[in-house]
């Protein structure tokens, strides 16, 4: 089943989660709030947000964009990362104290141990359809929803529109207000 995209309440629930989890170590909610934050606001992948370092945030909070090179994406291409405007003020919120993410150990975190990290607490939150992947997801949807397929497509680095179309969602309503509209 295709993962359920995550929208703003959602993410909200999540920090919350985060946030008053008295059983979770503090630099656990920090990696968890600061992985959702630009998780939501970016439409980056995982291991795309795993390299992030303080000067990539702060580029990205004062310039609203950031190159990530062909290195460090699944595509080898290199791509432009965007923020909205609210979304460059919730990163400046972050930047000034993020180290990065880090394991127990000090170096960074391996793919496996951060995406198990991430799903493992979104699951235990909003339930098993949903996974950090569904991030994305929730990005391409409020974009497709708004009819900005070209923009949806630009903001997840697809090179293909065909990639973008997976994440549309059409309801039953909105199928019968579009032929209603048409006939």
């Amino acid at each position: 089943m295709q993962k359920k995209p995550i929208t703003k309440t959602q993410f909200d629930l999540l920090i919350l989660a985060a946030r008053v989890n008295k059983r979770m170590q503090k630099g656990t909610k920090e990696k968890l709030m600061c992985a959702y934050t630009l998780l939501y606001h970016t439409a980056c992948r995982i291991d795309e947000i795993r390299l992030f370092t303080r000067e990539d945030l702060q580029t990205l909070s004062n310039k609203g964009e950031l190159v990530l090179p062909k290195e460090r994406t699944k595509s080898k291409r290199a791509r432009i990362i965007r923020a909205s405007d609210k979304g460059r003020e919730e990163i400046a919120k972050i930047a000034g104290s993020f180290d990065g993410f880090k394991s127990a150990k000090g170096g960074d975190m391996s793919k496996a141990s951060f995406k198990r990290l991430l799903n493992t607490h979104i699951q235990a939150v909003l339930g098993e359809h949903y996974s950090s992947h569904s991030f994305r997801a929730g990005a391409a949807t409020r974009l497709c929803e708004k009819g900005l397929l070209k923009a949806a497509q630009i903001h997840l680095g697809h090179a293909n529109a065909a990639t973008t179309l997976i994440y549309q969602r059409l309801s039953e309503k909105d199928l019968q207000n579009a032929l209603n509209s048409v006939y």
